[in-house]
């Protein structure tokens, strides 16, 4: 028994009740689970819900076009699994994710990381793989607590020299790329 909304206009669904619990149920875990629920767009919230603190969003195994800027919203939030989606860019208002340790991009249609990027001081795990992603931008070099990079299964053809300045970095996965050589340090 399926619940129709509306007249199937543009806008975002609303929420059905079973979201509903998942959203209601963030309030007191500080986690929004949304993974495999087929999303196209992430549903509207009823302001009833205050989720200013939540800490992670689960948004795998969707069909989200777009990365959810009303995830951007949530400046406490540390972990974002958008695996496996159809996500095509990454909005600007991400930078105000600095508490943002984990982000999992992988299976997805991106094709470019933006240089804001960098400004995620706080990122530690930054997992792109199986996108078609054909370079990184420099400013990745900013990311001084990255410990984790995988852009694995990507059309990246070379690594930017900044790769170098992540002191932190102990795990690169750039397997299966179009790599001819890697950058020799300064």
């Amino acid at each position: 028994m399926a619940a129709t909304y509306g007249s199937g206009g543009s806008s975002p669904p609303v929420i059905g009740r079973p979201v509903e619990r998942v959203f209601e149920e963030a309030q007191t875990t500080g986690e929004i689970n949304l993974s495999g629920r087929k999303l196209k767009d992430y549903p509207r919230k009823s302001p009833k819900y205050d989720l200013a603190d939540t800490i992670a969003a689960d948004l795998s195994k969707n069909r989200l076009q777009e990365f959810p800027q009303e995830i951007c919203e949530y400046s406490s939030i540390e972990k974002i699994n958008c695996y496996h989606n159809c996500i095509k860019s990454i909005p600007e208002t991400i930078i105000h994710l600095q508490q943002l340790t984990h982000l999992n991009l992988s299976r997805n249609q991106l094709t470019v990381l933006p240089s804001y990027i960098g400004g995620l001081i706080s990122l530690e795990v930054l997992i792109a793989a199986n996108n078609k992603l054909v370079s990184l931008p420099e400013e990745i070099g900013m990311l001084e607590k990255l410990m984790e990079l995988d852009v694995s299964c990507n059309e990246i053809s070379h690594l930017p020299l900044q790769l170098g300045d992540l002191s932190s970095l102990r795990s690169l996965n750039v397997r299966r790329n179009f790599l001819v050589e890697l950058p020799l340090g300064g």
